[in-house]
């Protein structure tokens, strides 16, 4: 069921109708895919927090009360069911050995209870962002479950694995500002949780500098990511500074 928003103070609604709506996505841009219907107040585009342009108050995007889509939410278990079964046998590179199912988790969750995406689409490739690079999943694989949407998302932040490690790194660089909003946003979240686990329990092994220089990456990966998510870009900020403070 769609949400409708509706500015307080000039009592106008907004027209923005978002079946799974994201805080940050370009507006503009969602209408021009005929996935919004913008009309009522102008709304300004890539906040998280919306401004009305017609009497200047801004305004926040409130949940809905109702029941949530139990066809969303079978979906969404539908695909961390697959990514686990995936991720099964893998692990992380911390002292822990933690299971490597919990990284993408961790992404979804920064995602869904920290910059209030709800897009399905997002969040899904969110849980999935790992599956094709580090797993024997094949694209046709994710296009069957999951749909090409969902895919393609995936598909954009995968690495070529057959590129030496630092060619892959530079690749990273170069199209961060290429490829999808969506993709933006799962690449950046991404990038938030992997600065928290080398922040708060590193690879084995890594030294102080080794962390210095994926911090330094990780900023011009998300050069390239700006514009995408204000909630999001902020909390990858904090993460560096405090890196750099405890890293220096």
């Amino acid at each position: 069921m769609p949400r409708k928003y509706i500015c307080p103070s000039c009592k106008m609604k907004t027209g923005v109708n978002i079946v799974y709506g994201m805080p940050g996505i370009d507006l503009w841009e969602q209408h021009e895919r005929g996935e919004v219907a913008l009309g009522g107040c102008i709304l300004e585009p890539n906040q998280p927090d919306r401004r009305c342009l017609a009497c200047g108050h801004e305004w926040q995007i409130v949940r809905r009360s109702e029941e949530p889509d139990l066809f969303m939410l079978a979906d969404l278990i539908k695909v961390v069911a697959f990514a686990a079964n995936k991720h099964k046998n893998q692990r992380r590179k911390d002292h822990e050995a933690s299971p490597y199912i919990n990284h993408p988790i961790a992404l979804a969750d920064v995602l869904a209870n920290e910059a209030f995406v709800t897009d399905l689409n997002i969040l899904s490739a969110a849980i999935l962002h790992d599956t094709i690079e580090d797993t024997e999943t094949t694209e046709q694989e994710l296009i069957q479950l999951f749909g090409y949407r969902i895919a393609s998302i995936v598909l954009e932040v995968t690495d070529d694995k057959t590129l030496a490690k630092e060619d892959r790194k530079l690749a990273q660089i170069q199209h961060a500002s290429h490829i999808s909003v969506e993709a933006k946003t799962v690449k950046l979240a991404d990038k938030i949780c992997n600065l928290r686990d080398i922040i708060s329990s590193p690879p084995i092994g890594w030294s102080l500098e080794r962390k210095q220089v994926y911090f330094k990456w990780a900023e011009d990966v998300v050069a390239g990511l700006r514009g995408t998510n204000a909630r999001l870009e902020a909390i990858f900020d904090g993460l560096v500074l405090k890196g750099y403070s405890d890293f220096t």
